[in-house]
């Protein structure tokens, strides 16, 4: 019966003129499934659900393969990993990625945490004993710049995430990076899958168990939200999200996370390659006049310089052309996340948003379209952390959007080599801004006084008002 399982879905795959699943979801498949063996897709009978479970049971060790571009392992290697960093790759060496990095002359550990599941009888759950059984030994004083997750974390319930995190704490160091992938869609795989890299961080993808349902009878990691994943990985906090992005699979995200930076410094953001994001595409970009900021940027050498926008999927490389320290820090997302962390139904701003080391002090502050998005106290509270970290003197620039109705999240803003600036994203929405009028935000920052402005409009027709305020307490 197997094998006539077998031959009836690879002649369907025949007929579609694919050999790879390539880019389709689990339930593509399932209605390919239900096409092949004459189940009616909407089929909901008794029968129609145990022979559909019947074929899934034979099916289970039939291979599929898909593919996935890794947007965050390609930042990772590109721009965040320095040459003859160490790194910790708890999956298999046999993904590839392991060697990408030994190009660069990085340290490189493998822990191989897939075959630890792979080792537990079916339906049984690893032990915290297995779990540090299984970690080699490492030496002493030894710290993990980079740490590879995979998809290994998702079969780990949240109280064997803790207990990763406490067994490998003595390695990681402030700033350590963290990627790991998730599985977000209505199925996931019932062990962790096999990732091999190809180019530009493709990866083929194989699984014997993809077309198996979440809904097993083991649930590896409980559904753990987000919010609860990031308990459980302690002192970890969310540096980026990335969904969505060419080449992705739909039902995966990735996550970048950085250890031990809520309350001390951002880390300084060098990216010295603006190709690296290989999604980023110059179709997607509007071209965005902006006067004052590029008087400001062509005067400016050698300065500080502090971005709120976006760490991932930019071109800043006139900012780091033209400054000798740039600082990113997502500060839309990080007052979302810390927020929710809080059980706050309302964004709010705590001390850790904007908290930096001791005698860090920036020169021009670049907040973009970030006020749109805050509440009037949110912008009074950004302005009197943003005082511990200027000079008498020090630049504010920010830009008012016309319109009230905005999307969910800021713009994207690129500054190229030649100083040109673009963006990214939608400029309208179904959100309100929050505030009512340049007097009134000019009002919540009382230690800034109006240096310049200018009035501008996107191609889209929608205008905006583009100021500059000197810090003068």
């Amino acid at each position: 019966m197997l094998i006539v399982c077998f031959f009836r879905v690879l002649r369907v795959l025949k007929t579609l003129s694919f050999v790879k699943l390539k880019y389709y979801s689990l339930s593509h498949f399932d209605t390919l499934l239900d096409y092949s063996f004459g189940i009616k897709p909407s089929s909901s009978d008794k029968f129609s659900v145990i022979k559909r479970r019947s074929w899934y049971d034979q099916l289970n060790e039939l291979e599929i393969m898909t593919q996935h571009r890794s947007s965050g392992l390609a930042t990772i290697l590109n721009e965040l990993a320095e040459d003859g960093c160490t790194v910790l790759d708890l999956g298999p060496m046999s993904s590839g990625t392991t060697a990408a990095f030994l190009n660069k002359r990085c340290k490189c550990y493998v822990e191989d945490l897939v075959d630890l599941l792979n080792e537990a009888p079916a339906g049984t759950e690893i032990t915290r004993y297995q779990l540090t059984e299984h970690l080699l030994a490492k030496p002493e004083g030894l710290k993990f710049d980079v740490i590879l997750c995979w998809d290994v974390l998702n079969f780990f319930r949240g109280q064997l995430i803790e207990h990763l995190m406490d067994l490998l704490e003595p390695f990681m160091k402030r700033g350590t990076i963290m990627h790991m992938m998730r599985y977000v869609g209505p199925r996931k795989p019932v062990m962790p899958q096999n990732f091999q890299l190809q180019q530009d961080f493709t990866f083929d993808i194989t699984s014997s168990t993809s077309l198996q349902s979440s809904k097993n009878p083991w649930e590896p990691n409980d559904g753990l939200s987000m919010i609860q994943l990031l308990k459980h990985l302690k002192k970890f906090n969310l540096r980026n999200t990335i969904m969505n992005q060419s080449g992705m699979q739909q039902d995966m995200t990735e996550l970048l996370l950085e250890y031990d930076v809520g309350t001390q410094s951002k880390l300084e953001h060098r990216v010295n390659k603006s190709d690296t994001v290989t999604y980023f595409a110059e179709a997607n970009q509007k071209q965005v006049t902006l006067p004052v900021l590029n008087k400001v940027l062509t005067k400016m050498s050698g300065c500080s310089i502090f971005d709120t926008g976006r760490k991932m999927g930019r071109n800043v490389s006139g900012l780091n052309q033209i400054s000798s320290h740039l600082y990113v820090e997502d500060v839309f997302s990080s007052i979302s996340w810390h927020s929710k962390l809080a059980g706050n139904s309302e964004m709010s701003v705590s001390d850790y948003v904007l908290k930096f080391n001791e005698g860090t002090y920036f020169d021009v502050v670049l907040t973009w379209d970030l006020f749109n998005y805050c509440h009037p106290e949110n912008i009074r509270r950004l302005g009197h952390l943003l005082k511990d970290n200027l000079r008498k003197g020090s630049l504010l620039h920010f830009i008012l959007l016309n319109h009230i109705e905005l999307p969910s999240y800021p713009l994207s803003f690129n500054v190229s080599a030649d100083l040109n600036i673009s963006c990214t994203g939608h400029v309208t929405g179904n959100n309100r801004k929050k505030f009512g009028s340049t007097a009134q935000l000019l009002k919540l920052l009382p230690d800034f006084k109006l240096l310049d402005h200018r009035m501008g409009s996107f191609d889209s027709g929608e205008g905006y008002h583009e100021l500059l305020l000197k810090f003068q307490p």
